[in-house]
């Protein structure tokens, strides 16, 4: 039976209200950002149905640091074959799953990317994937095959193809202020391993005719090719620690809408290129070295300072279960043994692990709770998310000395920065996620603000 899923979002400011009943989509999404921006809180409201019975639902408030969750629910309209919703609450992380029909006459190219990956994670024949869609995609579909490798290429519909171009084109700097006038060509094209049956790369080509901010006509003709993020590589120890180049930081773009809740194309891309500035920030703060807990200028760790904070990672956190995490690697359920041998390592540094999630066979999302100080510093617009790790780290169940909380408070107070008592601790929970054989920390805020961008 087909669930339908209705998400309402109450903010306020009645802006949102306006962008939403906006017919251009790249329109849309920024009056919805700028809606954002100016609201204080928001409610969030989601309601699952099968048939005309209401089989789950749910609502929640957003502060300031959480609206990025309500931007993401209030885009999703359920089109897509499987979804998952998640966000914050007093209790923790909330994750719930919504599942439609998994053959819906609304169908997508999104829809199409996530049953391939959600095939190969299970292990399955990703050819045979494609092939269950023929009904779907007969006169889009075709296969060529030179006995190595399978290619499969799938060009959408026009207003398929329109309106996921219109959303990558608009991300862009170009696009922001181009407007699309006639899109010609989406082609997405797999190559497939013959023997493996797993999915190898896929690239997109793109080509339509566009306006610029001047006025000139222009063509776009781009086609962007992407390795594909294989769970089926065995899991490795020593790629643990291993960290993008700092070019590849640089250039790095964060598709923060997908981040949460997609597992599908953006969120997976990026987070193979992307090591998340604050992870640098908050492991040399987890030890003491606040001096090393500051971001320089351009928001990016100096080569030798983020090594300093690998090998303060490796020496007080994997090197001492580096034997267990090694004996993991092997035998049944090792992705999970090795799950379980970082909570330990997690739980013996002091940190509270509030709960975790197996969001699938690969992707793993602990909760680590931080108290952050009743003597804390506020930020001020001026500050990074470095500030908030280091006050965070001070407190997050490993405390530093009285000595390390004097220079603390003394280096804020020479540099300026404002102080502040609240009458109540305040709890924050940091979602350290584990992706096939690498780690991730996400700090919510500077990815919020990067968002906003």
């Amino acid at each position: 039976m087909k669930r339908v899923i209705k998400i309402f979002v109450f903010a306020s400011v009645l802006l949102l209200l306006t962008a939403c009943g906006t017919s251009e989509e790249e329109t849309v999404w920024q009056e919805t950002m700028d809606a954002m921006k100016r609201a204080k809180t928001m409610e969030v409201v989601r309601t699952v149905t099968e048939g005309d019975t209401i089989v789950d639902e749910g609502n929640e408030r957003f502060d300031y640091e959480n609206k990025r969750y309500a931007i993401e629910w209030a885009k999703r309209d359920g089109a897509l074959t499987e979804e998952r919703y998640m966000w914050e609450s007093e209790g923790g992380l909330r994750v719930y799953d919504a599942y439609l029909d998994e053959m819906s006459d609304d169908v997508t190219y999104d829809a199409l990317e996530r049953s391939l990956r959600k095939a190969a994670n299970e292990r399955k024949d990703v050819l045979g994937t494609f092939q269950s869609y023929d009904a779907q995609f007969s006169d889009r579909l075709t296969y060529e095959s030179d006995g190595n490798e399978f290619v499969v290429t799938y060009e959408p519909e026009r207003e398929e193809a329109r309106s996921f171009l219109l959303k990558r084109f608009s991300e862009t700097e170009e696009g922001k202020r181009a407007k699309v006038t006639d899109v010609q060509t989406l082609r997405v094209r797999f190559v497939i391993d013959a023997q493996a049956r797993t999915v190898q790369s896929y690239d997109v080509h793109s080509t339509f005719d566009y306006v610029d901010a001047a006025g000139e006509k222009k063509a776009y003709d781009v086609v962007e090719q992407y390795d594909w993020l294989s769970f089926n590589e065995p899991i490795n120890f020593e790629r643990m620690l291993e960290w993008p180049t700092f070019e590849e930081l640089k250039r790095s773009k964060w598709v923060t809408e997908d981040a949460h809740i997609s597992f599908g194309r953006s969120a997976l891309r990026e987070l193979k290129t992307y090591s998340v500035r604050y992870v640098n920030g908050l492991i040399p703060a987890f030890f003491g070295d606040l001096e090393g807990a500051r971001h320089q200028s351009n928001n990016y760790w100096s080569e030798e300072r983020a090594m300093e904070a690998q090998q303060a990672f490796e020496a007080h956190l994997l090197e001492p279960y580096r034997a267990s995490l090694e004996e993991a690697l092997f035998g049944e359920d090792s992705l999970q043994k090795v799950y379980d041998s970082f909570l330990t390592a997690v739980r013996n540094i002091e940190y509270e692990v509030k709960d975790a999630y197996v969001l699938s066979d690969d992707l793993v999302l602990v909760q680590v709770v931080l108290r952050q100080l009743n003597d804390s510093i506020i930020q001020e617009e001026a500050l990074v998310a470095t500030e908030r790790a280091f006050v965070e780290a001070i407190n997050a169940g490993h405390p530093l000395t009285e000595e390390q909380l004097a220079r603390v408070r003394m280096k804020a107070l020479t540099e300026g920065y404002e102080r502040a008592t609240y009458t109540e601790p305040v709890t924050t929970y940091v979602p350290l996620y584990i992706l096939g054989t690498r780690a991730f920390v996400f700090d919510e805020d500077e990815v919020f603000r990067a968002f906003l961008r």
